[in-house]
C-alpha cells in the first residue's frame, strides 16, 4: 500500500492545482454507477512527503481531521484514527487490512507542504480486490487547509455512493480560513497529547 501511495504521489500530487476546474465530486459522477456502495471506511496514515520529518506532526494532523469530517457525514463507518497508526510502520494488503479492521474501503494518501503551500493526494481502494476505485490531488494555501478537507470528505463521499444531506453539504461548505501559526500549535498540541506521558501532557498544554 505504501509502494502505491509513494507512486501515485510522485505523480499526481505536487503539480496538480486544485484552485480551480472542475469540482473532484463531479468528476467522480460518471463513475460512481460503477462503484458497488462502500459503508465502512479506515483512513490509513498519511504518508509524509515534504522532505522535513518535522512536518510529520502537520500530516497526523490531516490524518485525523479528514476521519473526523468522514464520521460527521453519517451512514458511513469510518474507523478511529488510533486503530489504524499501526498500519504506517507495518503495511500489509489491502484485503488483510480490510479484513483486520471489518471496511470494505481503504483510503490512502500523501501530504506535502512547503512553505505556505500544503498538497494533498488521496486515494480509495476496495479493501476486498485492492482496487483503486478513485484518485485525486488537492493543492491549496495553509490558511485554506480546512476547505480542502471539506472538499477532500465530500469528493469521497461521492466516491463512495453516499448521499450527503442538505444540512451535510452546509456543514462541509462552512469551512473558514485558519491561521496557520495558530492551526500549527494546535496540531502539536495534539500530537504531544496523543504521546500520554506526563511531561508530553505539560507539553500539549503549553501548544
Amino acid at each position: 500500500l505504501s509502494v502505491l501511495t509513494g507512486a501515485i504521489g510522485a505523480g499526481l500530487f505536487w503539480f496538480s492545482s486544485r484552485d480551480g476546474g472542475e469540482s473532484s465530486a463531479n468528476r467522480v459522477a460518471d463513475v460512481r454507477a460503477s462503484i458497488a456502495p462502500i459503508r465502512s471506511l479506515a483512513v490509513l496514515p498519511l504518508a509524509n512527503l515534504s522532505n522535513d520529518p518535522e512536518q510529520q506532526f502537520f500530516v497526523d494532523g490531516m490524518h485525523d481531521e479528514l476521519i473526523a469530517r468522514l464520521s460527521k457525514l453519517g451512514g458511513i463507518k469510518v474507523i478511529a484514527h488510533m486503530s489504524t497508526l499501526h498500519y504506517r510502520d507495518t503495511p500489509k494488503p489491502a484485503a488483510e487490512v480490510g479484513r483486520e479492521l471489518g471496511v470494505e474501503g481503504l483510503i490512502e494518501g500523501s501530504v506535502r507542504r512547503a512553505g505556505s503551500r500544503v498538497a494533498i493526494t488521496v486515494q480509495l481502494v476496495r479493501a476486498a480486490t485492492g482496487e483503486s476505485m478513485w484518485a485525486d490531488s488537492y493543492q491549496r494555501d495553509v490558511s485554506d487547509v480546512l476547505l480542502l478537507q471539506s472538499e477532500m470528505a465530500q469528493a469521497i463521499a461521492g466516491a463512495i455512493g453516499a448521499a450527503l444531506t442538505p444540512a451535510q453539504r452546509s456543514s462541509l461548505a462552512r469551512a473558514r480560513k485558519i491561521n496557520p501559526a495558530a492551526y500549527d500549535a494546535y496540531l502539536r498540541g495534539r500530537q504531544a497529547w496523543w504521546s500520554s506521558t506526563s511531561a508530553s501532557v505539560w507539553q500539549a498544554k503549553e501548544w
